[in-house]
């Protein structure tokens, strides 16, 4: 029976939902680039180099999602939109109860991966110890939060982005601190990963009356445990599995492949380069995130016009942000990572050069794949495509890794997106969200072209005239950079898009 009293907050526009995700990532990522060089410079090159090596392979671990945390958030978006509020607990608790199996699952590869397979991704035998360590604490973590991060899920779906960002933002900085401190107090490895995993327990605790704030009678009980719900998952969730799945495995393997075929003294100066184009994606592709439960909303009363013109939308401003931040930092790469650093690291500067044009790339079509997941029919298209970069990305990876070093490996991922994305991805939102190829590169590309062809020539002037200048006078021409280009492209986005980003801001 439908639930006879649905969440009573009034909806928000994308654009709000859109805001607070980006308070939500930007704070993220503002501090990596404050605890990167602390990282780096408090446990040194080795133990450095095991802590980035580590962390990408424990981000392997997280294919085991499933896919189930989109799928939560997407089916209760739906319920919610077909004031079925009450079938929200018992999705809930289905999930629930599956990712504890994972989690028991995660907890045990952990120990063995910790026992016998440290070797293999190049660790010495004086850091087996502590590897082994920092991997139980992987483990038992990883056990506890996939159930418990149903909850996120569910925030999700109720499009809670605004509490949700707070409380990301909270436990970001309480994270970030006590690495800090863990790092430049000796802790080493074990410490700076128990002191990011520990404020992840509270999580929940904080969003269960968040939830009962809309949906009072939502709890998460075994009870509530329906197995015919798995089936309904299943169908959705094997196909986004395949998209995070991807995604994640390219985030990892990466790092993996350098450690295990250069060694981690490499991992340290190629992380580095890396950090530059994760903290652009950090910055705004999960914004694409809050239009997973719009676009499932709309796409529950089949709104078709509705959602080409989110898609056209949010692949214009995902293209704005990327070039606006990509851009500058690209032509004063060397500066940025002398000054952030502290040092001049060349492979740094070529490997973040090079990951920030894919960035671009992977931000400008993290809409598109978003929006495709909405639909059982485009997520099926978009995790076919995931699995096929994937493998690619790899393969290619593995080939050149051989032939050019750390450089091969960032190249081979360069090629793996642009191919998948101009042959795969592009053709297949098209078809799937109903656009017209044309319009959609008119109405994308033509806005950016002018300021994109003025930007060019500001940001390769700036970056002759910060040439081995100090950490004021880099970081003030990186802002220059960026707000020159934000400028001009914010009058060259049609009225509406305008209006859609100040009136939060107005009414905020």
């Amino acid at each position: 029976m439908p639930d006879p009293d649905p969440p009573r907050r009034a909806p928000r526009s994308t654009a709000e939902y859109a805001r607070f995700a980006l308070v939500q990532t930007a704070v993220p990522p503002a501090l990596s680039v404050l605890l990167l060089p602390i990282l780096v410079n408090g446990l040194g090159d080795l133990q450095y180099g095991l802590f980035a090596t580590l962390v990408a392979a424990f981000g392997l671990a997280a294919i085991v999602d499933l896919g189930l945390s989109k799928s939560v958030t997407r089916f209760v978006a739906v319920y919610v939109a077909q004031g079925r509020g009450d079938m929200v607990a018992r999705f809930a608790s289905t999930a629930a109860v599956a990712y504890s199996v994972l989690g028991v699952l995660v907890l045990a590869a952990a120990l063995a991966f910790g026992a016998f397979g440290l070797g293999l991704i190049g660790v010495p035998d004086d850091l087996r110890s502590e590897g082994f360590w920092a991997c139980v604490i992987f483990g038992v973590a990883t056990a506890y939060n996939l159930p418990a991060g149903v909850l996120g899920g569910v925030m999700g779906g109720l499009r809670r982005h605004d509490a949700e960002s707070g409380l990301n933002v909270a436990v970001a900085v309480v994270s970030a601190a006590g690495m800090a401190a863990a790092a430049l107090g000796g802790g080493g490895v074990v410490a700076t990963i128990a002191a990011f995993y520990l404020p992840q327990v509270v999580k929940p605790w904080v969003r269960l009356p968040l939830i009962r704030s809309d949906l009072p009678d939502f709890r998460l009980s075994p009870r509530l445990f329906e197995r015919g719900l798995l089936k309904e998952i299943s169908g959705y969730s094997v196909w986004s599995f395949l998209v995070d799945a991807g995604n994640r495995l390219q985030d990892s393997l990466d790092v993996i492949v350098v450690a295990a075929a250069v060694g981690l003294a490499v991992v340290t100066p190629y992380n580095v380069g890396l950090q530059m184009g994760r903290i652009l994606q950090r910055l705004t592709v999960p914004v694409a995130y809050v239009l997973l439960p719009v676009a499932a909303g709309e796409a529950a009363p089949h709104d078709s016009d509705r959602l080409r013109q989110l898609a056209t939308r949010a692949t214009r401003l995902a293209l704005a942000a990327a070039i606006a931040l990509a851009g500058p930092l690209i032509f004063l790469a060397d500066d940025v990572i002398r000054v952030w650093v502290g040092s001049e690291l060349p492979l740094a500067t070529d490997i973040g050069r090079v990951f920030l044009a894919v960035s671009i790339v992977l931000v400008a079509r993290a809409p598109l794949l978003s929006m495709m997941e909405a639909t059982h029919r485009g997520v099926r298209i978009a995790g076919a495509l995931m699995v096929a970069e994937t493998l690619l990305n790899l393969a290619l990876s593995i080939g050149l890794v051989l032939a050019f070093g750390a450089r091969g490996v960032v190249v081979a991922t360069a090629i793996a997106v642009v191919l998948v994305t101009s042959i795969g991805v592009l053709p297949a939102a098209i078809r799937v969200l109903g656009l017209v190829s044309s319009q959609l590169a008119r109405r994308v590309l033509v806005p950016l072209v002018i300021p994109t062809i003025v930007g060019v020539p500001l940001w390769f002037g700036l970056s002759l005239l910060v040439a081995d200048r100090g950490a004021g006078v880099v970081v003030g021409a990186l802002c220059l950079g960026v707000l020159a280009f934000s400028a001009l492209a914010w009058t060259a986005l049609p009225r509406d898009d305008r209006e859609a980003l100040a009136a939060p801001l107005r009414r905020g």
